[in-house]
């Protein structure tokens, strides 16, 4: 099975994939994978799922600085999340998990290793302490699959189960999201069904592929962020695949509003959050390969512009320091004390907040590292629709502005 764009979706049982041994033999291997057209949806069915297993229990350790989707998925499934502070690259505190997990183990489901950075933790400790514990391990790969830490370990492979979030701006903008379960995980959540493909659902992903690229384009960009401002459209919300992202309103906290309101019995998160596996033409197939399912010239390319940033800006700046092996889907810095006309100068050059303030579950001045990176980290762009010569002029700009 391959996994490839345009941004609704695609799979393909065919032996001659885009992707057979990166995706297929590298990351899928043996495992169970299950497509829903919200990944978020898909996580929450994961949750309830493993509750119903385990009922004494319903905890999901996550850190700290993570996306408000996770707490999201944790609440439909009618969990508690439980967070733990991060360190100075972002990601969860190894000791005080550890103190976590052997102090509250009867409590706690799964460890949630949401990665919003591209940063992994080590993952090979974080199993070890897991297994010690008897607690699944849930591992986020939507910015890191097709990767590696320093020991050459595969991310989306390490965990007992891996989530890959499909959204726009991943690695493989495919919509949605793929869970792999691990065989030796007893869990079944019903959704492995395939139905043959349809006429209308190839002119849907050809659409889907068309407004994708368009959007990836720096002149398009401007016009989303001109109409947001202006007059509140969001087309990135509207235009959305995913069931849940449509509706979403964090000023007024919908997040919390989610419990009780939806009505979560298996069939209704089942018939949702499951989307038909499809196949793809052969021209649909050539596109793509042509376009950016060349994964490896993609993270060539992304590392020379994280590499540009980092050896331009490290000396002024708080920036993330990644190793080769990595991929690199955004690249953070810290910036710190930004008025809202530097704010705004800075998004004509397609550099995002990672967080908005509107929004936290939890108050993050709890936590003096989390802090930080919820209130000052900004992302770099690195994606397709990024020329050198608007990459040049952001670190001009910056440099400017840092003197």
């Amino acid at each position: 099975m391959f996994c490839a764009p345009p941004s609704r979706h695609l799979f393909s049982w065919s032996d001659s994939s885009v992707l057979p041994n990166l995706f297929q033999n590298e990351i899928v291997g043996s495992r169970r994978v299950y497509y829903g057209n919200s990944w978020i949806l898909l996580l929450a069915v994961l949750f309830r799922k493993i509750k119903n297993h385990k009922s004494n229990k319903s905890i999901i350790v996550l850190p700290n600085y993570c996306c408000n989707e996770f707490v999201k998925a944790i609440l439909l499934a009618q969990c508690e999340p439980l967070f733990i502070d991060v360190d100075d690259l972002g990601v969860i505190d190894i000791d005080a998990l550890a103190y976590t997990l052997r102090s509250k183990s009867n409590a706690i489901l799964a460890v949630m290793l949401a990665n919003n950075t591209g940063k992994n933790a080590d993952l090979q400790v974080v199993k070890k302490l897991c297994l010690e514990t008897d607690i699944l391990l849930i591992e986020d790969a939507g910015y890191s699959v097709g990767g590696s830490d320093v020991e050459f370990n595969k991310f989306g492979t390490i965990a007992d189960i891996v989530i890959i979030n499909m959204s726009e701006g991943k690695l493989l903008p495919v919509g949605g999201g793929v869970l792999l379960v691990d065989h030796s995980v007893n869990l079944s959540l019903g959704l492995e069904e395939i139905n043959p493909p349809k006429l209308v659902d190839g002119f849907r992903d050809l659409l889907s592929y068309f407004i994708y690229c368009l959007g990836s384009q720096n002149l398009v960009f401007s016009l989303h962020r001109y109409l947001k401002l202006k007059i509140g459209w969001d087309l990135k919300r509207l235009m959305s695949s995913e069931v849940l992202r449509r509706n979403e309103n964090y000023r007024q906290g919908d997040i919390h509003g989610n419990i009780g309101q939806l009505n979560l019995d298996v069939t209704f998160l089942d018939s949702i959050s499951h989307q038909s596996l499809r196949s793809i033409s052969r021209f649909k197939r050539f596109w793509i390969q042509k376009s950016y399912a060349n994964i490896p010239n993609i993270t060539d390319r992304r590392w020379k512009l994280y590499c540009f940033y980092r050896d331009a800006l490290e000396a002024d700046f708080s920036i993330m320091q990644y190793h080769e092996n990595e991929v690199i889907v955004k690249v953070p810095i810290l910036l710190i004390g930004l008025n809202e006309r530097e704010k705004e100068e800075l998004s004509c050059f397609g550099v995002t907040k990672q967080y908005s303030d509107e929004w936290v579950y939890h108050n993050p001045k709890e936590f003096p590292k989390s802090s930080k990176f919820f209130q000052w980290q900004y992302n770099l762009p690195v994606h397709e629709g990024i020329s050198w010569q608007r990459a040049e002029k952001l670190v001009k700009f910056l440099l400017v502005k840092s003197n």
